[in-house]
């Protein structure tokens, strides 16, 4: 995923040609843009049941929910 995400970025911003200094950066930073990216997907994918359920929180001492 992380490879598909720079790649089509990079083809993206190449295509928007984008001038000067700032199109270089984002085209050179495509790769950690795909990185980040995937790393969120996977982080949302793999803890939706706690975000969707919570995490339930327990007092040290009796073991009850707070």
């Amino acid at each position: 995923m992380a490879v598909g995400g720079s790649l089509g970025l990079k083809t993206l911003f190449e295509r928007m040609k984008i001038p000067g200094a700032f199109g270089r950066g984002l085209i050179m930073f495509t790769p950690l843009m795909g990185l980040v990216s995937a790393n969120t997907a996977n982080l949302f994918f793999s803890r939706f049941k706690d975000i969707k359920e919570g995490i339930p929180v327990l007092d040290p001492a009796t073991k009850e929910p707070i």
